[in-house]
């Protein structure tokens, strides 16, 4: 049987944290993409050339998927251990118009999420992009399973 999708908000651990703790996890707070949003990244996925080749724009996809469906995180430590608060506007350019953004809304006008992005490895983005774009839900206590 075929369960419909009533829950747009989901925790997800990245594998790479997945053997710790649940006191030493990062539990990123995600949203899942609307069909309308996976139907126009789609339409950018790639470019057609002149000969017919299309040429995909992987990074472009994952950007805009983060940008869609990051909602936030806990748990995520800088160098020294200090908690990293997620902070972005509460409006953002993303999939061709300017919309409201997933919360929290924290940061004073003008900060740009792509700074948030940098804070985080190439994997990591891209698994979290993923987690996005697929609706991928593992909760904190599926984790330790």
């Amino acid at each position: 049987m075929v369960q419909a999708l009533t829950t747009k908000d989901f925790d997800y651990v990245l594998h790479s944290d997945r053997d710790r703790s649940e006191e030493e996890r990062t539990v990123f707070y995600l949203r899942r993409l609307s069909a309308v949003d996976s139907w126009r990244l789609q339409d950018d996925l790639g470019t057609i050339g002149q000969a017919g080749t299309v040429t995909p724009q992987v990074g472009k996809m994952n950007e805009t998927a983060l940008k869609a469906g990051l909602k936030g995180w806990s748990n995520f430590k800088d160098e020294e251990g200090n908690d990293v608060a997620f902070q972005r506007d509460a409006k953002e350019r993303i999939l061709g118009k300017e919309r409201k953004v997933p919360g929290p809304y924290t940061s004073p006008a003008g900060v740009k999420f792509d700074s948030l992005l940098d804070l985080l490895s190439e994997d990591d983005r891209n698994e979290l992009s993923d987690a996005i774009r697929t609706g991928s839900v593992l909760s904190v206590g599926e984790a330790g399973n």
